[in-house]
């Protein structure tokens, strides 16, 4: 997981556009269809049992496994924030159990890694009223 404090608390009632990228790393062996972006009040604590337990408002949807090496997959959605949200968390919300993964040949050490691209390019916030 990685967490960063946003610039601006979102508001109540509006809606916004998230989206950032990612690809999957050269070195990973597995490839998976789990990510997401958490947005919430509070620095979720370093409890992997409390981050899987949440729903992120914005997560790769469908059944296709993010393999891609070579360029980037945007995700995106659009979402109503609840307010007083200031913290946005990039990571896989599923517990072991829950996440599925795809073995890709030619990876070299790691279990599964995902690159996430720079946060100031990449992620997108716009909130509509």
């Amino acid at each position: 997981f990685i967490s960063v404090e946003l610039s601006e608390t979102l508001a109540e009632g509006v809606s916004y556009h998230g989206a950032f990228h990612v690809s999957r790393m050269d070195s990973a062996w597995y490839a998976t269809k789990h990510i997401g972006m958490l947005f919430t009040q509070n620095l979720p604590p370093s409890n992997l049992n409390y981050l899987f337990s949440q729903e992120p408002q914005v997560k790769h949807e469908g059944d296709t496994f993010l393999t891609n090496t070579n360029g980037w997959t945007r995700i995106e959605a659009r979402f109503v924030a609840t307010g007083g949200e200031r913290f946005l968390t990039i990571g896989n919300f599923k517990d072991d159990n829950e996440t599925d993964t795809l073995f890709v040949s030619g990876g070299a050490s790691l279990n599964l890694a995902i690159r996430i691209s720079t946060v100031y390019h990449t992620i997108t916030l716009t909130g509509f009223r």
